[in-house]
């Protein structure tokens, strides 16, 4: 009887040390992982974790940032997911700095909410059996010593990592100024490109310049789509602001097309300018079986076609060694012209680089144009691969002096459609290709890293009419053909076993 009881106290013993020992091992896991932040994000672009580049940013803050964040508590249950988002995006920002202060509050009767900036949002929700109309808060307010940041509503985390990281950037440093040059035949820069100007404008200040009057502040010129001439003094303006180490971007058309797709030689004396530093554009259009939808309108009836002439360039046309574009996927260049390098211009030390390539099955189109969206188009035998988009770097030598320059950057595109608000609109991807050039030329590839990661629409590869239906044949049959082979495997084994049991 004793030895039941010894072992009974022992059996107690050991089952109170061994939960004593469960509970310390729990309290420490806890306590690790409150003081030292680890996640592992196993997607392919790292969707679910911070960049390297917001890592940085966040380690180096000069001073305490502070993030007021007001979400009500009540709100519909379909945005419970977006405050949890959130909540574990912030936690990782303050996981590696102790200057990134984060403060939930529950706005209440949202009098501090509306005060400070964050405005009040109704939502549908579904209770009691019934509709109801609610009203809410789901914003927040980041504070750097005396200035301030409001991001009224956060209804997308998928890109909310590029936004609270550009704003912190735009807090705690001074970023410079974009310039859109103005005249010249280019799209109004308070209407046609409106929508990219405030795009743009939640980073840098940005404003209409002249080309011969570029204020100091500017540091980046975007030329888009220009059809007439430059004065002498313009082009010299802006060769003397690419020798200061500054950098343009054009984007310019070979051919413009004008109302019922009437194509129109583009004769701006800026297209001659450029070909002095070794970027030739060509007055044609480049046509491509890798093709983006486009709406046209014959009447009342509207239909949308794959458009040869909007090459659609997916991951592999982008040069994947540049982090400018190297994570670009499903960008549309409505009516693009091709590009070429004439390396008998280029300065010792100069270098021109593609950045974007049509596929491998396009063709070029010109002097006579058919682009009519209703017919046929039919690939000619002989197809190539174009260049797009090209980046001229190195020692850049000046086309009036001897003057060069080592810091200056030449972006060339040659499509000057993408970027305005009608069409990329329809191709979120259209803007940030324009968004991840403008930040190259004035911070370099910093911010680039983190929008490209939620750019990609995983287009699929074009394949041959051949293997397409290989592939359909395969989806079709390849499954039952499997299950019949496994089935009589199975028979014969089990036959050949009876028979040698036998």
């Amino acid at each position: 009887m004793k030895n039941k009881l010894n072992q009974k106290f022992k059996n107690n013993s050991d089952l109170i040390l061994t939960i004593a020992l469960a509970l310390g091992i729990l309290i420490l896991i806890n306590f690790f992982s409150y003081n030292f932040f680890i996640r592992r994000d196993l997607t392919a672009s790292g969707l679910y974790s911070i960049s390297p580049a917001t890592k940085q940013t966040i380690k180096n803050l000069p001073d305490v940032v502070n993030v007021k964040v007001y979400f009500s508590r009540d709100l519909p249950s379909q945005f419970l997911p977006i405050r949890q988002s959130l909540t574990d995006l912030l936690d990782e920002y303050r996981g590696y700095s102790k200057n990134f202060k984060v403060q939930y509050l529950d706005p209440k009767d949202g009098a501090e909410a509306e005060a400070a900036g964050i405005p009040k949002l109704q939502f549908n929700d579904l209770r009691t059996d019934k509709l109801e109309v609610v009203n809410g808060y789901m914003g927040l307010v980041i504070n750097y010593r005396d200035k301030s940041e409001v991001i009224p509503a956060v209804q997308n985390v998928a890109n909310f990592e590029y936004e609270l990281t550009s704003r912190l950037k735009r807090l705690t440093g001074d970023l410079p100024t974009v310039g859109f040059v103005s005249g010249h035949g280019s799209p109004d820069f308070n209407n046609s490109l409106a929508g990219v100007q405030q795009e743009i404008a939640k980073l840098y200040p940005t404003e209409a310049v002249v080309a011969n009057k570029i204020p100091d502040k500017v540091k980046t010129l975007v030329i888009v789509a220009p059809k007439e001439n430059f004065s002498d003094d313009e082009l010299k303006s802006l060769d003397k602001f690419l020798m200061q180490g500054n950098s343009i971007i054009v984007l310019v058309d070979g051919i413009g097309i004008g109302e019922n797709l009437q194509p129109v030689e583009n004769k701006s004396n800026l297209i001659d300018w450029l070909a002095k530093y070794g970027v030739k554009v060509n007055r044609n259009l480049v046509a491509d079986t890798s093709a983006g939808i486009a709406s046209f309108s014959q009447g009342i009836v509207t239909f949308s076609v794959a458009y040869p002439y909007w090459p659609k360039l997916v991951n592999n046309n982008f040069d994947q060694t540049n982090p400018l574009v190297s994570g670009l996927d499903g960008v549309v260049l409505p009516w693009a012209s091709s590009l070429d390098i004439d390396q008998s211009k280029l300065a010792p030390g100069e270098q021109i680089t593609p950045l974007a390539k049509s596929s491998s099955e396009a063709w070029l189109s010109q002097g006579s144009f058919q682009l009519n969206p209703s017919q046929q188009f039919v690939r000619p035998a002989k197809t190539d691969q174009y260049n797009l988009a090209l980046v001229a770097s190195g020692k850049i030598k000046s086309a009036y002096s001897d003057a060069t320059t080592e810091q200056g950057r030449l972006y060339v595109v040659g499509d000057g459609d993408f970027i305005q608000d009608n069409f990329w609109r329809g191709n979120p991807s259209n803007l940030v290709l324009a968004q991840n050039l403008i930040d190259g030329a004035s911070l370099g590839s910093d911010l680039v890293s983190i929008r490209t990661k939620q750019a990609g629409s995983r287009s699929l590869a074009n394949i041959s009419d051949v293997n397409k239906q290989i592939y359909r044949y395969l989806n079709i049959f390849g499954i039952t053909v499997l299950v019949l082979g496994y089935g009589l495997v199975r028979y014969f084994l089990r036959k050949k076993t009876k028979t040698i049991e036998i």
